[in-house]
């Protein structure tokens, strides 16, 4: 029982949420450099904001190139090169996760895409469940979840959420 007492709660893990992926105003990134320490802390960005996942673009906190526009439109209007530059920095690794993939680690599918999972809930602080598994090209089933949960690598702050403990 003790180890409920530690779980965060939703609403505390919102706030951490808030602070670690940057999504206030007063945490924007002004520099290069800034989103590089941004993405060593999280583990992993997506570019635009289309999950819970933390994205480099939202981070900016820049307005778009055409308020209103789509696609590129969309990106940030002067630090929509970021990512390709992010790309070129010794030791970051410009991903487009596929069903074909060499996994870095010995590991069966089922054992990379749990790793894959954890590294994104905790990039992410708290995900709900049911994004978790449009993440990723293959299906994470409810079982593979549950398996986490159950040897506490996953914890569930409040129903349909997940964190990593």
């Amino acid at each position: 029982m003790a180890s409920l007492a530690r779980m965060s709660s939703v609403a505390d893990l919102r706030q951490k949420r808030l602070h670690d992926c940057r999504l206030t105003a007063d945490r924007k990134l002004d520099t290069l450099d800034e989103a590089e320490a941004f993405l060593v802390d999280r583990g992993v960005l997506t570019l635009t904001q289309d999950s819970a996942l933390p994205s480099l673009f939202a981070a900016t906190h820049e307005e778009p190139y055409k308020r209103g526009s789509a696609g590129f439109g969309s990106w940030p209007k002067t630090k929509w090169p970021w990512g390709g530059e992010l790309a070129l920095r010794p030791g970051v690794h410009a991903l487009k996760v596929d069903q074909v993939w060499n996994k870095p680690w010995k590991a069966n599918q089922e054992q990379a895409l749990a790793e894959l999972v954890l590294i994104g809930v905790r990039a992410a602080v708290l995900a709900h469940q049911d994004e978790v598994g449009k993440w990723f090209s293959w299906p994470v089933e409810w079982a593979l979840l549950a398996e986490l949960i159950s040897a506490r690598r996953l914890q569930r702050p409040g129903p349909g959420w997940l964190a990593i403990p």
